[in-house]
């Protein structure tokens, strides 16, 4: 076992398990070596070089400057916490190996949820049952911004299909999904009407970014056209799959992964545009985002000939049971390439974010970016 992987155990298994390592003094030890290692001094704050004695000494000894910061800064800023605003302390395993379930309460969705804890140290915002999380944290007033910020959650009941609507910060509109009857967040109200009289004034700000959270299984992708104006052959339109950060995100038409073309391109990462609309771009389309959520409802595009005035023919159904069929897709403008080639389905971003993530080797981002993909391959052999 080398020196890191020895003292890495001894705090997170060890004689150090239940000991605040960081608020140690620095010790060398009683040994006649000169071993460079690193401590966290407490009292400026930060990790500094020592010359450990090569025995001895205590749990503040690490073998990079690294590994010191990733631990102490973390613990010594929970130390300094108020005790009664634990609640909005991220979320801590700790440094420990065990499996033991218990509840934290995510202030960025305003409920108490399950996490694995390792078994030691870690931070106060960590309850044993659900019911003390709650009693604890979700009684907490959240302001207007709060509430209208919230991800939406479909929460984990199938009890009905409950049409209710959320507020979108990042486009300032009310969304229309489908409730599953139980839990959930306070972004959900009863009409569109109520939706905007709460939450109309409230914007996204770019410091929310880092603290989306994932989707899980309470959390399905929202699909909608953006421009919800009659759509005529040759306008420009856009599809937005609400992920709420989570990627990469892939597309897909009437079941089928969606061929991007000249005309069918990523405006950014959760958005589609298509320009010069045809007629061939009818059909439903839905999403499916980050790499185990389900599929999002499926949103029906209808394109109009001419230059008539009704009303555009938006229609949602329930896709999330069922899974797609990777085949090409009914007639765009881009060539599709004969069955077995090697091409990527996915936009250029799209496919480096798959890489980026190592997703390769899922059997669904390896077809869909398969030509990024084994290029990615051969460059590393």
């Amino acid at each position: 076992m080398s020196s890191k992987q020895n003292e890495t155990c001894e705090r997170s298994c060890g004689k150090w398990r239940n000991t605040q390592v960081c608020n140690l003094e620095k010790s060398i030890g009683n040994c006649q070596l000169a071993v460079p290692k690193w401590y966290f001094d407490k009292q400026f704050g930060e990790c500094k070089l020592m010359m450990w004695s090569g025995c001895g000494g205590n749990g503040n000894s690490f073998t990079s400057k690294a590994d010191c910061e990733t631990l102490c800064r973390e613990e010594v800023n929970w130390s300094l916490t108020n005790p009664e605003n634990i609640c909005e302390l991220p979320r801590s395993s700790g440094p420990c190996t065990d499996s033991i379930s218990m509840w934290y309460f995510d202030k960025t969705v305003g409920d108490c949820l399950q996490f694995t804890y390792g078994g030691c140290r870690g931070n106060e915002n960590r309850f044993v049952t659900k019911s003390q999380c709650q009693q604890r944290c979700s009684g907490i007033p959240k302001s207007k911004e709060d509430i209208c910020r919230l991800p939406f959650a479909t929460g984990p009941c199938r009890i009905g299909n409950i049409k209710k609507y959320f507020y979108d910060p990042y486009t300032q509109t009310c969304q229309q999904f489908h409730y599953g009857g139980c839990e959930g967040n306070e972004n959900r109200f009863e009409s569109e009407l109520d939706c905007y009289r709460l939450c109309s004034s409230v914007k996204s700000s770019s410091s929310e970014l880092p603290q989306l959270p994932q989707l899980s299984d309470s959390s399905t992708p929202v699909i909608y056209l953006i421009d919800k104006t009659t759509i005529f052959t040759g306008n420009t339109f856009r599809i937005r799959c609400n992920s709420y950060g989570v990627l990469p995100i892939t597309w897909y038409k009437n079941g089928g992964l969606l061929q991007f073309g000249s005309r069918i391109t990523e405006e950014n990462d959760d958005t589609l545009e298509f320009v010069d609309a045809l007629t061939s771009d009818a059909g439903v389309y839905s999403c499916i985002a980050g790499e185990e959520s389900k599929m999002s409802e499926g949103v029906e595009v209808v394109i109009r000939r001419g230059s008539t005035t009704t009303s555009t023919t938006i229609r949602r159904r329930i896709t999330t049971a069922m899974r797609p069929i990777i085949t090409s897709t009914t007639t765009t403008t881009s060539t599709v390439p004969p069955p077995g080639s090697c091409y990527d389905a996915g936009s250029a971003a799209t496919c480096n974010l798959v890489v980026k993530n190592g997703l390769c080797s899922k059997k669904r981002y390896g077809n869909f970016c398969c030509r990024t993909c084994k290029q990615s391959s051969q460059k590393h052999q």
